[in-house]
């Protein structure tokens, strides 16, 4: 089986958000990091894939 991969461009606004996503998700408030989750997870797409 061939592994495909993907290539994105992420604009300066798109960092800016990943950034502050990152922060969330990385860092030391867990309640901040659960409201994220929570609110996001019916965006979830590809999960594990």
């Amino acid at each position: 089986m061939q592994e495909r991969r993907t290539l994105l461009q992420v604009s300066a606004d798109e960092a800016a958000l990943a950034d502050q996503a990152c922060s969330v998700l990385f860092g030391d408030d867990v309640e901040s990091r659960k409201n994220f989750i929570v609110t996001n997870a019916n965006d979830v797409r590809f999960l594990d894939a």
